[in-house]
């Protein structure tokens, strides 16, 4: 078995693809969170 070297190209498409998975989590986590937020402030202004 000859020692083979690792396909760059294929590494930095996952680790991108994981990066904007991981994004796209936190886009949505915070898209989530300012509606809360914002009836919170409504609130304690009530």
């Amino acid at each position: 078995m000859n020692f083979k070297l690792p396909d760059h190209n294929d590494r930095r498409k996952t680790s991108n693809d994981a990066k904007r998975a991981l994004l796209e989590k936190m886009k949505a986590a915070r898209a989530d969170a300012k509606p809360a937020s914002k009836s919170e402030a409504e609130t304690k202004k009530s």
